[in-house]
């Protein structure tokens, strides 16, 4: 009986997951300007950030759903989407920045004022995830069922969610590194420098839906 609900656990939670961890967002967009530079490594530290905030958040969610689900309906899952939105959109100007800098010729960054933490991809994982609400109601909506089943097997239920979940987060965000790295060396200097401005102006549309969505009924992203 355990072996058949551990099975049907990390079944369920490969299929659902996908929804997650491939469908478009802001980490999608900044893992592919990371990787753009540094390949497939930075995909793995973006995911190694997002590793952290996702294994706290859904333990919490194991122990705590109802104060979770709580606090992202008040004014903390308000404060939540402004400051997201806000980082999101500061590393869009910066990507963008970048890709006029390539473009004007300075590619050592003589002209540039970003802040290098926000090169840092573990640091773009964490606060991307953390400060993503929709990330966040993903896993007490579409996700609720994976957790709620879990609890069912106990601390070992939680363990073989998160290692049935994680690996394809690894795989996307390492892959999207990759693929940003290749794509950026096929294009050229002139081609890095376009992608880069495509790059910051999706990830700008991604902030400004992030309050769109929670504070108005309406939104300029599906």
């Amino acid at each position: 009986m355990v072996l058949d609900d551990a099975l049907r656990l990390v079944y369920l939670t490969v299929l659902v997951s996908a929804s997650g961890a491939l469908s478009p967002g802001p980490l999608t967009v900044a893992t592919i300007a990371l990787g753009s530079r540094n390949g497939w490594r930075s995909g793995f530290q973006v995911a190694f950030g997002h590793t952290l905030v996702e294994v706290t958040y859904v333990t919490l969610l194991f122990y705590f759903f109802s104060y979770a689900k709580a606090a992202l309906d008040s004014v903390i899952g308000d404060a939540l989407t402004l400051m997201g939105s806000i980082i999101v959109l500061y590393f869009a100007v910066s990507t963008i920045r970048e890709g006029f800098r390539y473009i004007s010729g300075d590619s050592n960054g003589s002209n540039t004022k970003t802040p290098p933490n926000l090169r840092n991809p573990v640091l773009i994982g964490v606060l991307f995830t953390g400060l993503n609400v929709w990330f966040l109601l993903w896993w007490l909506s579409i996700g609720l069922e994976l957790v709620s089943f879990s609890i069912k097997l106990g601390v070992f239920g939680l363990l073989l969610l998160l290692m049935s979940h994680l690996w394809l987060d690894y795989l996307w965000l390492i892959l999207l590194a990759e693929t940003g790295n290749r794509g950026s060396r096929i294009m050229g200097s002139r081609g890095h420098s376009l992608l880069m401005i495509a790059l910051g102006l999706i990830l700008m549309l991604f902030g400004l839906n992030m309050v769109l969505k929670r504070f108005t009924p309406y939104s300029i992203l599906p």
